[in-house]
C-alpha cells in the first residue's frame, strides 16, 4: 500500500460533494431488527464474483459522513471479517460531517483499522483543528469539532491523501 500526505490540489483525491438528506439514528432495538434483516444479504456462495467466502477482501465504502449505524450495518450486510477473514476497510473520504455520529465513525474505523483517505469533509476539520482563528466553521461542524477528543484528531491527521491499491490497479 503506497501513501502519500501531500496535500497539493493534484494529489488530492476527488470526493463527492453531493448533499444528503438528514439521516435519523436508529433506537438500539430498531437498529437489531435492521441487523437482523440484513443476516444473509451478503452470501459468497450465491456470488459470481469469484468470492470464495475464505479469502480476505478490501473492502472500500466512501462518503459515510458521519453515519456510523450505516457504516456498521453496510460491514455486517456485505459480511465484513476483519479478525477471522483478514478483510481490510477502506474509507475514501468524508468520514466525519453532516451525520448524527461523527465520532462513532472514527471509533469504528480505528476498531477496524481501516486505511482512510482525507476527503473535502474531512480537510475542513484538520484546517480548522491546525488554524482554528482562521478558519470558520458552520455551527454544527463546530459541535462536531468540539466533541473530537485527541485521539479522533491523531487518528485523523494521519489519514493521507491518497494511496494506491496496485492489487486492483486503483489510486
Amino acid at each position: 500500500l503506497e501513501m502519500s500526505t501531500s496535500s497539493s490540489t493534484s494529489d488530492v483525491a476527488s470526493t463527492s460533494t453531493s448533499t444528503t438528506t438528514p439521516t435519523t439514528t436508529l433506537s438500539s432495538e430498531d437498529f437489531q431488527k435492521e441487523l437482523k434483516k440484513a443476516k444473509y444479504a451478503y452470501r459468497p456462495q450465491d456470488s459470481d464474483d469469484g468470492d470464495d467466502g475464505k479469502s480476505p477482501r478490501t473492502i472500500v465504502v466512501g462518503d459515510v459522513h458521519g453515519c456510523a449505524q450505516e457504516l456498521e450495518l453496510l460491514l455486517h450486510k456485505c459480511g465484513f471479517d476483519r479478525e477471522g477473514r483478514g478483510d481490510d476497510l477502506v474509507l475514501v473520504g468524508d468520514l466525519v460531517g453532516k451525520g448524527p455520529d461523527s465520532l462513532g465513525v472514527l471509533d469504528l474505523a480505528m476498531k477496524h483499522k481501516a486505511c482512510c483517505v482525507v476527503g473535502n469533509h474531512d480537510a475542513i476539520f484538520l484546517k480548522w483543528k491546525k488554524m482554528p482563528d482562521e478558519t470558520p466553521l458552520f455551527e454544527d461542524y463546530l459541535a462536531i469539532a468540539k466533541t473530537l477528543k485527541p485521539r479522533h484528531w491523531t487518528y485523523m491527521q494521519s489519514w493521507p491523501y491518497y494511496f494506491k491499491l496496485p492489487k486492483y490497479k486503483v489510486i
